[in-house]
């Protein structure tokens, strides 16, 4: 969910202070901080066709305390560049989105040191070229704007950007986030996803991974989206790859066995059609088809004994004594 920095605010008061240095491991001067306001999210539908319940933003208010401001959601160390001290909402009763709710935001206040290497950040703020920004959290609930069902858990037959009539009245279909579970950070970005928005809203987190099992087993968990980093992408690319060759592998000898079994059925069991045994053999599994082919093996090698043209009786093949005995003249 997109957002916004509103201002740099010029004094820090006492009270600011003491909430920040609740952050900080050696008590601030006011003079060693910069603080500014930061617009995180709202009630009103993004451009992503979503947008947060009103309870939602009272949970986020709790959660986003604390929490860092990075650059482009790039979870390290080096893009740490603020974090927020303070939190709020703000209602304004005479503006309805277009939900029909009363406009609600979540501003959050932030602060930096006052650095030789923060001067450039602070400028940019200051001249409001650092702007937009984006959050990142996760919620638990994604509900249809239209019939409340639950998105991915339910069945709806609306989809988002369309309009459909409630009650007499035309609403475009969007998905109301509610229920939120955890929030991240919040960064500066480029683009924001809420129009009003300047510190942005974002449900995609950049995780590392060790393997790509992982990887898998987090996209079956996992209720939001999320971006994978260039190398977990790559090894799941790769991954993708490898299970590709080994289905066709699985395929050949699939057909294999297949071929095998067809083969045995018109020896052992004639009486049953190439046409019929095709199809069965179609919709077994390769399980119940290695099962028939070492059944059909058997009954073949049991109608069809396979022994040498002058070998005695009861003679087995590949049991000839020793110096070819049984056939010399």
């Amino acid at each position: 969910m997109n957002g916004m920095v509103i201002k740099g605010i010029s004094s820090v008061s006492e009270e600011d202070l003491e909430r920040i240095n609740r952050y900080t491991r050696r008590p601030m001067e006011a003079g060693e901080v910069y603080t500014f306001s930061v617009a995180l999210c709202d009630n009103e539908v993004d451009r992503d066709l979503e947008r947060f319940s009103i309870p939602a933003l009272e949970k986020l208010k709790e959660l986003f305390l604390g929490k860092t401001g990075i650059f482009d959601h790039a979870p390290k160390s080096e893009n740490q560049a603020a974090r927020i001290f303070d939190t709020s909402l703000e209602t304004d009763l005479e503006r309805k989105t277009m939900a029909g709710e009363p406009y609600t935001r979540l501003v959050a206040k932030a602060y930096l040191p006052r650095s030789e290497k923060q001067e450039p950040l602070i400028l940019e703020i200051d001249s409001g070229i650092k702007k937009e920004v984006s959050v990142g959290c996760s919620v638990s609930r994604r509900e249809c704007s239209i019939c409340g069902a639950q998105r991915g858990r339910q069945s709806c037959k609306h989809q988002k950007g369309k309009t459909y009539s409630v009650h007499g009245k035309e609403q475009v279909c969007h998905d109301v986030l509610s229920e939120p579970s955890d929030a991240y950070e919040w960064s500066f970005v480029a683009v924001p996803a809420q129009r009003e928005a300047g510190v942005i809203k974002s449900f995609f987190q950049e995780k590392e991974f060790g393997t790509v099992e992982q990887v898998l087993k987090e996209m079956r968990r996992s209720d939001t989206e999320f971006v994978l980093s260039k190398d977990a992408a790559r090894q799941l690319l790769d991954y993708l790859a490898q299970l590709d060759e080994l289905a066709q592998q699985g395929k050949e000898y699939r057909a294999e066995v297949t071929r095998q079994v067809l083969k045995l059925s018109r020896l052992v069991q004639p009486e049953i059609s190439s046409d019929v045994m095709e199809r069965v053999a179609g919709a077994m599994s390769l399980a119940d088809l290695r099962a028939f082919q070492e059944a059909f093996t058997e009954k073949a090698g049991a109608m069809l004994p396979i022994r040498p043209q002058l070998a005695r009786d009861g003679m087995e093949a590949g049991n000839a004594k020793s110096h070819n005995q049984e056939f010399q003249i």
